[in-house]
């Protein structure tokens, strides 16, 4: 019979995702995702300075919140991003929990987190058609953006998933302001800074490849 051996492999499963850090990714109530008052499309003056309506914004653009950690504040990598609609923004400026087994962040130790909220005027693009991460942010770059700061939280290395902004957590309470780049120039930049959160490291790792290669 196959059930043993199966029963053992799920068994390791099990034990390796026990150890990796879980959390859970949410922003509450005292940290709502809130348009810049200065900065935004033209057609969203309505929500100049206001919590992300949950109906969308008027101009269609969608925003996407991305969860970057790591074991070192130079080394973020991308752990989940969530699309700002329908269930996922059940209140003004406040998206919903989403239970997140971290890659890489072992549970029961500090670790590094940074937030960022990102809305493109491009179409959109699956991340599966772009050879890199890096590749597939630079061929959307951001109208929209804000980011958290870097901060620190102790992953739980059990069952239960602390929220990113509670506990330990040094995610200083505030609203996330969402800018829009204010001219075309700004976009190279906004992107260059959204994508070095954890991206330096696969650019390393490829490098090492083709070095190899030749």
């Amino acid at each position: 019979m196959k059930i043993a051996p199966l029963f053992a492999i799920s068994i390791l499963l099990s034990s390796s995702a026990f150890g990796q850090g879980k959390v859970s990714f949410s922003n509450g109530s005292d940290r709502p995702f809130v348009l810049d008052s200065t900065f935004y499309h033209p057609a969203d003056v309505a929500y100049a300075g206001q919590p992300v309506p949950t109906a969308g914004l008027p101009s269609g653009i969608l925003l996407h919140v991305d969860l970057y950690a790591g074991t070192t504040a130079g080394s973020l990598s991308l752990q989940t991003s969530v699309s700002l609609s329908g269930t996922s923004l059940p209140d003004p400026g406040r998206m919903a929990s989403k239970g997140i087994v971290l890659n890489d962040v072992p549970g029961g130790s500090l670790a590094y987190f940074d937030i960022f909220v990102w809305g493109s005027i491009a179409p959109e693009i699956s991340p599966e058609v772009i050879s890199s991460p890096l590749d597939f942010k630079m061929a959307v770059a951001p109208f929209y953006f804000g980011e958290s700061g870097i901060f620190t939280l102790t992953p739980s290395a059990g069952v239960t998933r602390p929220p990113v902004w509670a506990g330990d957590s040094t995610w200083a309470s505030g609203a996330l302001v969402i800018y829009a780049a204010p001219e075309p120039s700004s976009f190279t930049f906004i992107a260059l800074a959204f994508f070095s959160r954890g991206q330096i490291g696969w650019r390393e790792q490829k490098q090492s490849h083709d070095c190899e290669v030749l």
